[in-house]
């Protein structure tokens, strides 16, 4: 984008292509970093699973993390853990988040995701229901 200066000359001023947001969360310790591209309208969702906006305007990725590390040591980076469920747990947990489907009749196994202290997801495999997919 060029900008015209009185004296006639003209020069570029180089706009970040996108920020990066960094969420908080108090109890946890943990952060987030999003980018504006990631981040959508999943703002409310963070706010509603108790993450809070801590700054909004990093340039990069890089940046956000070293500021983190430079003024929020005490805080570790969000992930989230792979967590052995049960099919009672697995169920009760897709009867409960998911109104359009409901809890599968059997299953091979099922893995959780946890946040660190509470499941914040399930996966469930089995067989396929039609028995011309079941050639396995």
């Amino acid at each position: 984008m060029d900008y015209i200066v009185h004296s006639g000359f003209s020069f570029s001023i180089p706009v970040p292509v996108s920020f990066y947001w960094i969420f908080i969360h108090e109890e946890m310790k943990k952060y987030l970093i999003y980018s504006d591209d990631e981040l959508n309208h999943r703002r409310c969702e963070l706010h509603n699973e108790g993450f809070e906006l801590l700054w909004d305007s990093a340039q990069s990725r890089k940046q956000a993390t070293r500021y983190m590390a430079d003024y929020y040591p005490e805080y570790d980076k969000f992930d989230t853990v792979l967590t052995p469920v049960s099919f009672r747990q697995a169920c009760d947990f897709i009867n409960k988040h998911h109104r359009h489907h409901v809890a599968p009749q059997g299953m091979k196994f099922a893995l959780g995701l946890s946040n660190g202290e509470r499941l914040i997801g399930v996966l469930t495999a089995g067989r396929p229901v039609s028995r011309h997919r079941d050639n396995g």
